[in-house]
């Protein structure tokens, strides 16, 4: 049973948000796209984990997908908490391509790409159990618990070639790396192992990681020190996500894909992406500026037909799009 369901993190949207509209010529745009495609690898490995998560025995866990919890002001985050009767598991997961050496007596991995590039890693496990020391000091503060952790590092890219050096097998370490597919036995067998713990669900302890779990935000724009003038405005055309509408017999076409829209149709998009760019609070001026459109009566007209929640009047109104992201 999932208790938190796996779904698409904010910061995604913010991503789709900013690529199409961040100029060509803008000297960082690569390296903000490689960030873009790191966190979205690292999305689809999670949830390609749904479907091993469904079958026996964890079925029956309460299953929490990203959990972000603060002991002592400082934040950890986890794939995954299982709670299970007996246990309680924290699933690492990482949907890397290319080739992993594994190291354990140096505390790292060789990661090799498809390119060839060679890049070193910290130590999978040592992350998992980092996060199971937080974890246990978390408990102990706010819903104390007498069940084990146990931590599971998930390679959830079935093409990813796992290498241990002769000099590394046997490590102890290496029994906490699992590809996904032996995700349920490795769980049944470890559900099995013998505890001084009589089985149980704490309802407390799952109100309380439910409360206390705090979802990272991120200014993107600050993130990555970008200003207006770095973005392209106007109506983007999600259909072909590289144009931008143009004004056609009273619609809107896309110069790239040609696909003509109503004006309602394209209003809500565009701000979603201004939402997810600059916050919820939205004026007449800066629709204007993001829009690109120099009429302050016909947005005016645009933003109000939606029905939005304001603040102010008259050129003071500012518009509340928290409503827009629940349509």
């Amino acid at each position: 049973m999932f208790i938190k369901p796996i779904v698409k993190p904010n910061i995604l949207f913010q991503y789709e948000a900013l690529l199409p509209r961040l100029r060509e010529s803008y000297p960082n745009k690569p390296a903000i796209l490689s960030d873009y495609k790191r966190i979205l690898a690292g999305y689809y490995g999670e949830k390609s984990l749904q479907y091993y998560l469904s079958r026996s025995p964890s079925a029956n866990y309460q299953k929490f997908h990203s959990i972000r919890l603060s002991i002592n002001g400082n934040y950890f985050q986890m794939d995954f908490l299982l709670i299970a009767p007996e246990k309680i598991f924290i699933l690492e997961v990482k949907n890397i391509a290319g080739t992993l050496k594994i190291q354990p007596s140096l505390q790292q991995v060789e990661w090799t790409n498809t390119q060839g590039i060679t890049k070193i890693l910290p130590d999978f496990v040592i992350q998992a159990e980092s996060q199971k020391t937080q974890l246990n000091e978390w408990l102990n503060k706010h819903c104390p618990s007498n069940k084990p952790i146990e931590t599971l590092v998930i390679i959830a890219n079935q093409s990813c070639q796992l290498v241990i050096p002769k000099e590394e097998q046997g490590h102890p370490s290496l029994d906490s790396i699992i590809r996904s597919p032996y995700l349920p036995a490795k769980l049944d067998s470890l559900s099995k192992t013998n505890t001084n713990v009589k089985p149980h669900q704490n309802p407390k302890l799952q109100q309380q990681i439910l409360t206390q779990d705090c979802p990272q935000t991120l200014n993107i724009l600050k993130n990555y020190d970008l200003s207006d003038s770095d973005l392209i405005s106007g109506f983007r055309c999600t259909c072909c996500s590289e144009g931008f509408f143009v004004r056609w017999n009273r619609k809107w076409k896309c110069y790239s894909c040609e696909v003509v829209k109503k004006t309602s149709e394209i209003v809500h998009p565009l701000l979603m992406d201004f939402r997810h760019l600059h916050g919820p609070l939205i004026t007449n001026y800066q629709f204007r500026r993001f829009a690109s459109v120099t009429s302050s009566s016909q947005a005016y007209k645009t933003l109000r037909s939606l029905n939005l929640p304001t603040i102010g009047t008259k050129k003071s109104t500012t518009y509340n799009l928290e409503m827009l992201a629940k349509l």
